[in-house]
């Protein structure tokens, strides 16, 4: 891939994914097949699966979160996301939190 069209992919799961609602169906079409995530957790299944497990989460935790991106580097094969998030804690494992 190019350059940009790792960039436009990284604009396409904050855009589509990040900020689209709790939505997990962009996750089929932005995430290869044989995708690999890396959390510790054994007992998240393994690939796309688990990825959506853990977004789940939080999308439940912070139900209106909102991504700003405020950067991406890329070089060859990697690509580093940075941006900005802004959020109201929510519901999290059967506590609500207040201020």
């Amino acid at each position: 891939m190019s350059t940009q069209e790792y960039k436009t992919v990284v604009h396409r799961f904050v855009n589509e994914f990040k900020n689209g609602g709790a939505s997990m169906a962009p996750l089929d079409n932005l995430l290869a097949s044989n995708f690999v995530h890396h959390f510790s957790d054994p007992k998240l299944p393994a690939g796309k699966e688990g990825f959506k497990a853990i977004a789940n989460m939080i999308f439940k935790a912070f139900p209106d979160v909102h991504v700003t991106l405020e950067f991406i580097m890329v070089d060859c094969d990697d690509v580093v996301e940075r941006s900005s998030v802004r959020a109201t804690h929510g519901y999290v494992s059967g506590c609500t939190t207040h201020r």
